[in-house]
């Protein structure tokens, strides 16, 4: 690549110079990959499940269905 410089010798042309860029660098490994995609093809069935089971009962929907429920069998136990 040349590179042009205005003269500043006043000698009424243009200086010219070459510039050197270093090679890019190089990896010398594989690809990276990510590490969460990776932990999850390490899981068993049965880890996989405990996780979808866990999604269900750990959130408000099943909490607030799950009260309601409790809250509906305890009233009809008081009553008798």
């Amino acid at each position: 690549m040349l590179y042009h410089v205005p003269d500043t010798n006043n000698l009424g042309g243009i200086a010219v110079y070459k510039v050197q860029f270093p090679k890019p660098f190089e990896h010398a490994h594989p690809p990276v990959r990510n590490v969460n995609e990776i932990e999850v093809e390490r899981l068993t069935v049965g880890q996989r499940a405990a996780g979808r089971v866990a999604a269900i009962v750990g959130s408000w929907r099943f909490i607030v269905i799950q009260s309601f429920i409790l809250a509906v069998w305890a009233w009809r136990n008081l009553g008798r």
